[in-house]
């Protein structure tokens, strides 16, 4: 399910960085690997010190937390925010 906006991702870094379509890919290819990293570790670490119904409530909130960052992205044509 959280891998099901990968695409629009990747489009929409494409969209921001129009003339290096390639960097744009490789960017968000390379965050959201390292991201997913971090997160991972960062979430063991949580259910670790705090019990996994935490660390699967942190997980339940990241879409949401995402949703509400992408409300404040720019368009890519016009560069307004919303």
């Amino acid at each position: 399910m959280l891998v099901s906006t990968f695409t629009m991702s990747v489009v929409l870094g494409q969209a921001y960085l129009p003339r290096s379509p390639g960097m744009a890919s490789g960017l968000i290819v390379g965050f959201a690997i390292g991201a997913g990293g971090i997160g991972a570790t960062g979430l063991g670490w949580v259910a670790d010190h705090w019990g996994l119904t935490t660390a699967l409530g942190i997980s339940a909130a990241m879409p949401l937390a995402g949703f509400v960052a992408a409300l404040f992205l720019p368009d890519p044509q016009t560069g307004e925010v919303g």
